[in-house]
């Protein structure tokens, strides 16, 4: 079999074939989590416990869970009793707050209380259940191309974020917001169901990228490896 020259291919090595993005949607989950009925909304946990900033999904730090805090010299004198436990704590710190570590946190709470919160201003649980729900849709799609993502997968189960005792009232067509989430990435992907998907969430923003058919990425994989294989079985590597 005569192989093509790599110049020839477009690509230079098989790691541009499965990066390359070829078109991205770009959907902004909070508009999609607002108004939530009542019924639907009283299955969601709380957000976690802890201290956010205007504008942020994730809190900056968290309490109650098996994490501790202090003022930069609490640490330094008494490690072992950790005095930044709650909200008020934290915004009346006078001076740097770290971890466990020493890790810095934040530059005197006090001095920026204006900007920190004690709850997340989105709906913190429905943003990633409206993720969880296109992660699916996107599973379902072929049964051989596989949607990766930065979130872990450990936060992509429903549990996580919909209280176990309703998990039985729990009916994601209380949220009509997720039917129309998810025409939008139906409207994205088109016909291209066998190419492969790449999910970003970065603060409330999903970054849906489509990359190469996955037949493409096959047939590329197959040339680059036989090209190795001719340089190795000429140079020894």
């Amino acid at each position: 079999m005569h192989l093509p020259n790599k110049e020839s291919l477009g690509y230079t090595c098989f790691s541009e074939v499965i990066t390359e993005v070829r078109d991205m949607c770009i959907l902004d989950l909070a508009q999609y989590t607002t108004r939530l009925p009542e019924r639907y909304l009283r299955c969601l946990k709380a957000e976690p416990e802890g201290v956010y900033i205007y504008g942020s999904l994730e809190p900056i730090l968290v309490f109650n869970q098996g994490l501790v805090y202090y003022t930069y010299s609490q640490w330094q004198t008494q490690p072992q009793i950790p005095n930044i436990r709650n909200f008020e704590e934290f915004i009346n710190a006078k001076e740097p707050v770290v971890d466990q570590n020493g890790r810095l946190i934040t530059q005197r709470p006090y001095q920026f209380r204006n900007h920190f919160k004690p709850r997340c201003q989105y709906h913190y649980s429905a943003i990633y259940l409206a993720f969880i729900a296109i992660w699916e849709t996107l599973k379902r799609l072929h049964r051989d191309t596989h949607p990766t993502t930065n979130i872990r997968i450990t936060s992509l189960n429903i549990g996580n974020y919909v209280h176990s005792e309703l998990f039985n009232e729990f009916d994601e067509a209380d949220q009509p917001g997720l039917g129309a989430l998810i025409e939008h990435v139906m409207a994205f992907i088109l016909r291209d169901i066998f190419n492969v998907y790449h999910l970003k969430l970065k603060n409330t923003t999903l970054y849906l990228e489509k990359g190469n058919d996955f037949r493409v990425i096959e047939y590329y994989r197959n040339i680059f490896e036989q090209h190795e294989a001719e340089r190795f079985e000429k140079f020894g590597f």
